[in-house]
This record gives structure tokens, C-alpha cells and sequence, in this order.
């Protein structure tokens, strides 16, 4: 059963970035002269490199993503919708539907958002999660981005690659 869980909650990852982040860094490594690199070879190779073990990568990825949608003061309907949507494709138990609730009722915390991305494929997947989830139409919610990627440690040039992925 923890195994079937691991898969539903790699899959529920896959679908909060709607593969943006691993599109993003297949073009990214291309730009960079690197090709076709083992972290780069397919989506679930991705996948497996952005959550080391032991990590829950849903749950950081839905966190990312109702911290984006704070970035401005307030999550709107747009946003909840978004959020909800991306939250329909994961196997969650009440325990963690109840987890999303108080991620969404506390404050901002971009270190929670990103002290789970250990590995560079992680940090993508974070920003594209927060991408995703908002409508960056404010200078507070871009601002959140631009701060979000530079404690991400994210190449300018991949962050470019991520928001043309989504669009």
C-alpha cells in the first residue's frame, strides 16, 4: 500500500506542473550544450530525481502552490479553483485534505516552500507548482516569483524556460 501511495503521490506531482518542469528543463539543457542528460531522459526520470527518498513531493508541491496564490494577500477564487482542480488528480486521505485546509488558512511561508527542493530537478518542479497556481497579473505576485526562484537557486535562463513552457 506505501507503494501504490508513492506512485499516486508521483503522479499527483506530475500533474501540479503539468510536466512544465521537466519540458522546461529538457529545452533548459539544450540551451545549456548538454543534451539529452540522464536526469533529462524521460519525465519519470525527472520525477525520480526532483524527490529524494523520503520526501513527500505532493505535499511540497501543493504547498508551493497555495503559497503562491498568498503572494498578493489573498487567495481568490481563480486560485482555489486551481488548486482544487490539481488536488482532484491525487489520492488524498482526509488527514491530508485536512493538511491542505491549514496550509491554506496559515501564513506565507516560502521557507517551508523551499527547503524541500534538495536536488535541481525539485526546484523547477517547486516554481512550476507555484506557476501554475497563480495568475502572476500583480507586482506582488511577481515579486513572490522573482523571490521564489532566487532562493530556489534557479538559472535565470530555466526560470525563462518555465514560464514559456506556460504559456
Amino acid at each position: 500500500r506505501a507503494k501504490t501511495r508513492a506512485k499516486t503521490r508521483k503522479r499527483g506531482a506530475a500533474a501540479a506542473g503539468g510536466g512544465l518542469a521537466w519540458n522546461a528543463w529538457q529545452n533548459y539543457q539544450k540551451s545549456q550544450g548538454q543534451g539529452d542528460q540522464p536526469t533529462a531522459r524521460s519525465e519519470q526520470a525527472f520525477l525520480d530525481r526532483a524527490q529524494p527518498e523520503g520526501e513527500d513531493v505532493g505535499k511540497s508541491l501543493v504547498r508551493a502552490m497555495i503559497a503562491a496564490t498568498k503572494a498578493d494577500g489573498q487567495i481568490d477564487a481563480a486560485e482555489k479553483s486551481a488548486i482544487f482542480e490539481k488536488l482532484e488528480t491525487m489520492s488524498l486521505s482526509a488527514e491530508d485534505k485536512a493538511w491542505v485546509f491549514d496550509e491554506m488558512m496559515g501564513p506565507l511561508d516560502i521557507d517551508a516552500v523551499v527547503n524541500p527542493a534538495t536536488t535541481p530537478e525539485m526546484a523547477a518542479e517547486l516554481y512550476a507548482a507555484s506557476l501554475v497556481a497563480m495568475t502572476a497579473d500583480t507586482p506582488a505576485e511577481r515579486a513572490y516569483l522573482d523571490a521564489l526562484a532566487a532562493r530556489l537557486r534557479l538559472d535565470p535562463e530555466l526560470v525563462r524556460q518555465i514560464e514559456a513552457s506556460a504559456t
